[in-house]
């Protein structure tokens, strides 16, 4: 069952979690990387985080809805970043990078967070009852919901959350019905109209969307510093304070990201390496075993 009833035993979970990723993906340095749904269809989960947490730039196989009930953050969605607050939701499509930038955290206020994952298959049934209308469901968005629906966001998903203090079996529909009166909620507010959140544009988020844009060709630390104005040093410190890596760790990631979405299209690793712009197939194979833990070709087969 996936259901902690207090903080304390929450942080064991997770520690449990941690250590059964690492004995399945014993070389993967990003343990919320391919993290994959424990209950079938639906997942509820309510997660903290502190300043000194890291997490890194991850994606998923599932759809992903986060609303932040405390802390401060940053979010990176693929080339944009954002901040956001207490009472802001959001929106995750599967394959999509993203992470929470910690730095802004009071030292004790935690990021805390209410989660919905959603397998693709049910959420392709969602599809299927609003007649194709769910389009928005693709694209990756940041909202603040008017009061009145956030309130009735949070509980829904406190409500699914309780619901697995159930077997899996007896839960499951229940779950599903929160769900969808979830993605109802969402939906409906996505075609209002709404103010766009405004999105971070400095040096790192020109740099980002440099390379968001570019991941196939030129990408070589001159480059970068040259579309920056910045120094080798600067650009790095840059990259280091805001996502915990350096640049060349960076866009390697990105890289190796690109691959999962192209490889998860139909594409074999032989032609992947050089769509994702590495200099031959040895150095692309290296990176990805040690970034997932498992080869290109067994990651493909057992389709992740």
């Amino acid at each position: 069952m996936w259901y902690i009833d207090n903080n304390r035993k929450r942080q064991d979970f997770y520690k449990e979690l941690i250590e059964r990723k690492r004995n399945l993906c014993p070389g993967s340095l990003n343990l919320y990387q391919d993290l994959t749904m424990m209950m079938k269809a639906v997942q509820f989960n309510i997660d903290l985080s502190y300043r000194d947490d890291r997490i890194d730039l991850h994606s998923h196989a599932f759809y992903e809805l986060v609303h932040i009930t405390s802390g401060k953050v940053q979010y990176i969605l693929d080339e944009r970043r954002v901040d956001l607050r207490p009472g802001d939701t959001v929106w995750i499509p599967p394959g999509t990078a993203h992470c929470p930038v910690l730095a802004d955290l009071d030292g004790r206020e935690p990021y805390e967070r209410q989660v919905m994952w959603l397998d693709k298959s049910f959420t392709a049934s969602l599809r299927i009852s609003a007649e194709d209308s769910l389009g928005m469901l693709d694209e990756p968005s940041v909202m603040t919901l008017p009061a009145e629906d956030d309130d009735r966001l949070s509980k829904l998903i406190v409500s699914g959350y309780e619901t697995q203090k159930s077997d899996e079996r007896l839960s499951l529909l229940e779950r599903k019905i929160y769900a969808s009166r979830i993605i109802f909620l969402y939906a409906s507010s996505c075609l209002r109209p709404r103010q766009r959140r405004s999105r971070r544009k400095d040096v790192f988020d020109r740099v980002n969307e440099y390379i968001s844009k570019n991941l196939a060709g030129e990408l070589s630390i001159e480059t970068l510093c040259a579309e920056a104005c910045l120094s080798r040093q600067a650009l790095s410190d840059l990259f280091v304070n805001i996502t915990g890596m350096n640049v060349h760790q960076w866009v390697t990631r990105r890289r190796l990201m690109h691959a999962r979405i192209l490889m998860a299209g139909g594409d074999l690793p032989s032609k992947v390496w050089q769509d994702c712009g590495f200099h031959d197939y040895s150095g692309f194979y290296r990176a990805f075993t040690k970034l997932y833990g498992l080869s290109p070709k067994e990651y493909l087969k057992i389709g992740i």
